[in-house]
C-alpha cells in the first residue's frame, strides 16, 4: 500500500508554476506518491517534463494524476463531436503521462452536468459513457496505464454516485485497466455504509481518496477510520491512498470547491506541512 498527498493541499488556485518544489515537500513528509489534479501537466513545456520526471525519480516518490475532462468536451452527452474531443483529449494525454512514468489515473470523468428530466436521458448517457471508456482505457492500455473513475457525490455527478453504480459501469467496460476511485468525502454523502461500499468495490477498487466530512486532512473531522482501515483491509487493497484535502479559502480554487470560510484554522506554511506529517502517521498507526 501506498500513502500519497494532493499537491492542491497547499494551492488557492488551480495551476501552479512548478510541480517540482511539491514532490520535494511530500518526500520530506514521508508519502509515497504525489498527486496533480490539473491541466498544467499537459500544457507544461518539454523541459518542466524532464525536471518533474527527473525530480519524481530522485525523490524516489511516484506521480499519480487525476483529468476532468475538459469543459468543452463530455464522454455522456448526445453530441458525438463533443463526446470524440473528450476521447481524444484522454489519447493525447496519455503520452505525457508515461514521460512522467505516471500509472495511475483517476478523475470524475462522467461529469457532464445533469438533463431534466433524467429518466429520458440517464440510459443514453450510460451507454455513451461506457462506449467513451472502452476506447480511452484500451487506448490507456498502450501506456501500461489504469483508469480509476471517481465515484462523486450528486452535486458532482449523476451518473455515478455510489460503489455499486461504479462496479456495475466497469463490468459493462470490461477492460482489466479500468476500475473505480472511493473518496471518502463523497462516501460519507452517498453510502450508506462504509464498509459495505468497500466490499462491493472489492477487485474493482482501483485508488482511494482519503478525506474528512468537510474535506480537511484525515483525522480533523468525524468519519469512521476504523471502519474504513477495516474494509480497505477486507477487500486486500494494495495500491495507492491520497489525501484529497480541499482546506484553502478564496481565490480560484475556493470558488470552484465551494471553499467559503478557511478550513486550516489559521495554519502558516510549517503548520500545513506539520498537519499533513501527522495525518500521514495517522494512516500508518491505523493500518500497522
Amino acid at each position: 500500500m501506498k500513502y500519497g498527498l494532493h499537491y492542491i493541499y497547499w494551492q488557492k488556485d488551480l495551476q501552479c508554476k512548478s510541480y517540482v518544489p511539491y514532490v520535494e515537500k511530500v518526500k520530506n513528509l514521508g508519502f509515497d506518491v504525489l498527486e496533480l489534479g490539473d491541466y498544467l501537466v499537459l500544457n507544461m513545456p518539454e523541459s518542466q517534463v524532464e525536471a518533474l520526471a527527473a525530480a519524481s525519480k530522485e525523490c524516489g516518490v511516484e506521480l499519480s494524476v487525476g483529468l476532468d475532462p475538459p469543459a468543452d468536451s463530455s464522454l455522456t452527452g448526445e453530441d458525438k463531436d463533443c463526446r470524440e474531443k473528450g476521447i481524444e483529449f484522454y489519447k493525447r494525454a496519455f503520452a505525457r503521462l508515461e514521460k512522467l512514468g505516471i500509472r495511475t489515473m483517476g478523475g470524475n470523468l462522467l461529469n457532464a452536468p445533469a438533463r431534466v428530466p433524467l429518466k429520458e436521458y440517464i440510459e443514453k448517457e450510460w451507454e455513451y459513457g461506457v462506449d467513451s471508456l472502452v476506447k480511452i482505457g484500451r487506448s490507456a492500455a498502450e501506456y501500461g496505464i489504469d483508469l480509476n473513475i471517481e465515484i462523486c457525490n450528486r452535486f458532482e455527478n449523476h451518473i455515478l454516485n455510489t460503489a455499486e453504480q461504479g462496479v456495475r459501469f466497469a463490468k459493462a467496460v470490461g477492460l482489466p485497466n479500468v476500475k473505480i476511485l472511493l473518496d471518502t468525502f463523497h462516501m460519507n454523502i452517498e453510502e450508506d455504509s462504509f464498509f459495505e461500499a468497500f466490499l462491493t468495490a472489492g477487485e474493482y477498487l482501483g485508488h482511494v481518496h482519503l478525506g474528512e466530512n468537510h474535506r480537511r486532512l484525515p483525522g480533523k473531522g468525524h468519519l469512521p477510520w476504523n471502519e474504513i482501515r477495516d474494509a480497505i483491509k477486507a477487500v486486500n487493497f494494495q495500491g495507492i491512498m491520497t489525501m484529497e484535502p480541499l482546506v484553502n479559502a478564496g481565490d480560484e480554487l475556493g470558488d470552484c470547491c465551494r471553499i467559503w470560510r478557511d478550513m486550516t484554522d489559521g495554519a502558516d506554511a510549517a503548520r500545513m506541512d506539520a498537519d499533513a506529517g501527522q495525518a500521514l502517521q495517522f494512516m500508518h498507526y491505523l493500518f500497522s
